[in-house]
This record gives C-alpha cells, structure tokens and sequence, in this order.
C-alpha cells in the first residue's frame, strides 16, 4: 500500500460518502461498489475480512466522524 493521502468523505444531506471507490452506509453497515456500467453491485459488510479492513483504514486516517465511531462500536 502507498502513503497515497485520502480526502475525507463529505457528508452531505442526501448523499452517502465514498472511499477508495466503494459508497460507505453506515446505517447498513456496508461497503457498495460504484459500477459505471450499471453492472453487478458489490456489497461488502463492515463484518467482514475485507469490510473490516477497509473501515480499519478510514478510522485510522481520521476519515470516520467521532458522531458515527459512537454508533457503530
């Protein structure tokens, strides 16, 4: 993994962020990949392998509210 720097999602009424492609809902608790093709979505729970480290790498970087770590741990 490179020190590429991240932007942090902006939370916007209405609109979910985003990291490393994948829209974050953290009401579902989920990732949920972006096709441009209007393809196959891909769904990955926070409780997973490759969920949980993906959400392990927004916290370490800063990039989850404290509002949202309350609500989800």
């Amino acid at each position: 993994m490179g020190s590429e720097s991240q932007k942090p999602p902006q939370f916007v009424a209405g609109k979910l962020p985003t990291y490393k492609g994948f829209i974050v809902d953290y009401r579902l608790r989920q990732f949920r990949s972006q096709p441009e093709d209007h393809g196959l979505i891909d769904f990955i729970d926070f409780g997973c392998e490759r969920g949980d480290e993906l959400l392990t790498e927004m916290i370490r970087n800063g990039l989850v509210p404290d509002s949202i770590l309350v609500i989800l741990f």
